[in-house]
């Protein structure tokens, strides 16, 4: 689908880092980053993230204030937002791009999510990334309170215009990507070594750092990498028996388009992770289990016998329609894009 947009990427430094590599002929600006980090007990999860509060929100208003610098050197006409609550402007159509628009705080919940409802509702539009028919968002994209248009858009993967498969040697019967903050990213590293080393298949570990992207023995059947492009990645997944994976959002929407099925461990005391793991466990989508619980001998069983009720070949119909929409709605006859 082509556009006649200008397109440039803004993102933090490790974000950008891992997508100039998949478009580098790009423009990209900084942005600041949130810095969320995690307890490594799950219940003082939501003390941390409150004493984590202000440090984020001066990064929204941070970031809401180099948006005004950039338009003016840039012209953008349009700001697509990735959660970033910071990124809209009286010069420029802003949309917001989030399924988090009804949060599962543990405390405080009703303030919190006026709070959130208030800086979503700065924006022109929100998109939600699912489909009525496969709800993968749950609660969490419940917009019934919400003054200004909210649109589904889809579910978004990187891998849903693959089609040719990198053949990678051996094809591993398990794959393990790791994410998220630390500390729990290196906890849940750890617990995974420990069993899948002694696997009798092939596994790869993907740490989930922007770093080194060679593959390395640990041993003859466990191999670590710090990071894949995305057709390496998409290969290794395409090809394996079992994924194994935190419940993020965006993880989630990469294994529902590949028809994969996925072992999840959600991140203790991340509620939103926590109520996505129970959700898609009772819609039978993925195998769930907790951290604290998780059991490569037990689970990876239990995983194989489950029915899929993932889509294959999956396609996107309604994020061309958006994206036509705006694009053509624009008194700009060719868009800057943010």
């Amino acid at each position: 689908m082509h556009l006649n947009a200008n397109v440039t990427i803004a993102g933090t430094t490790t974000t950008n880092a891992l997508l100039k590599a998949e478009f580098p002929s790009l423009n990209f600006l900084i942005l600041p980053s949130y810095t969320v980090r995690y307890s490594k007990r799950a219940n003082l999860f939501a003390f941390k993230m409150l004493s984590r509060l202000p440090s984020i929100l001066h990064a929204i208003r941070q970031e809401h204030r180099l948006l005004r610098g950039y338009i003016d050197q840039y012209k953008f006409h349009i700001v697509l937002s990735d959660n970033r609550y910071g990124l809209y402007s009286p010069h420029t159509f802003n949309i917001l791009i989030t399924h988090q628009i009804s949060l599962k705080v543990p405390v405080f919940s009703s303030l919190v999510n006026r709070q959130v409802r208030s800086m979503i509702e700065k924006f022109h539009e929100c998109w939600v990334p699912d489909e009525p028919e496969v709800g993968m968002s749950g609660e969490l994209s419940q917009h019934d309170n919400i003054v200004i248009p909210v649109s589904y858009m889809g579910l978004l993967s990187r891998f849903s215009t693959i089609s040719q498969i990198t053949h990678i040697k051996p094809n591993y019967s398990i794959v393990a990507i790791i994410s998220g903050p630390e500390p729990q990213r290196t906890l849940l590293e750890q617990i995974l070594i420990a069993q899948l080393q002694h696997h009798p298949k092939p596994s790869l570990l993907i740490r989930g750092i922007p770093d080194d992207t060679n593959i390395r023995a640990l041993n003859s059947n466990l191999h670590i990498v710090d990071h894949l492009d995305t057709s390496h990645m998409f290969s290794v997944i395409k090809n394996s028996s079992v994924v194994i994976s935190r419940t993020g959002y965006t993880t989630l929407m990469d294994l529902y388009v590949l028809g994969k099925k996925a072992i999840l461990i959600p991140t203790p005391g991340q509620s939103e992770q926590e109520y996505l793991g129970q959700y898609l466990k009772e819609k039978k989508l993925f195998h769930v289990v907790s951290q604290q619980e998780f059991d490569l001998k037990k689970d990876l069983p239990q995983c194989l016998l489950a029915s899929n009720n993932n889509k294959q070949n999956y396609q996107n119909l309604l994020l061309p329609h958006l994206l036509n929409h705006i694009v053509s709605s624009s008194p700009h006859e060719s868009n800057n894009i943010r």
